[in-house]
């Protein structure tokens, strides 16, 4: 589990990078972290160290932002979904939501603090990988 951990930061990190600096992330980076979170889940399943239903668990965090995506367009990038489901096959269920709700709790109070500073408003584009690092980073033990 320690590999795993560590590939999700890796991942994390290197795609908070270019969602701040591109507010993208390279596709190709997006394919990788995929195929090894699918390899991931598809050998618990197999093993039976997992059963299916919480990998279905494991996904639901990002299909819901994908779900956005596609809705919404513009109002959320599709990598944020891809990298809750990257996360979520690397990390499971459990996990992955704190994870999430982790870093939706933060980007919506630095949204406050951004409109309340006046230096936004409701259009303004925010990179969400980084609060996906930062929940990971909590709740992996890395901060605090």
């Amino acid at each position: 589990m320690i590999i795993r951990w560590l590939m999700a930061g890796v991942f994390l990190a290197v795609g908070t990078f270019w969602d701040i600096r591109e507010k993208k992330i390279p596709v190709a980076w997006m394919i990788s972290g995929l195929l090894v979170a699918c390899g991931c889940m598809i050998y618990e399943c197999v093993s039976h160290t997992v059963a299916i239903r919480e990998c279905l668990w494991a996904c639901l965090p990002g299909a819901l932002f994908l779900l956005v995506f596609v809705v919404f367009h513009e109002q959320m990038g599709s990598g944020d979904g891809l990298a809750l489901l990257v996360l979520g096959g690397l990390l499971g269920a459990k996990r992955v939501w704190l994870i999430w709700l982790l870093s939706l709790g933060g980007v919506f109070l630095f949204g406050v603090m951004l409109l309340i500073r006046k230096k936004g408003n409701g259009k303004t584009k925010i990179a969400f990988l980084p609060f996906l690092l930062l929940g990971y980073l909590i709740v992996s033990g890395g901060v605090g």
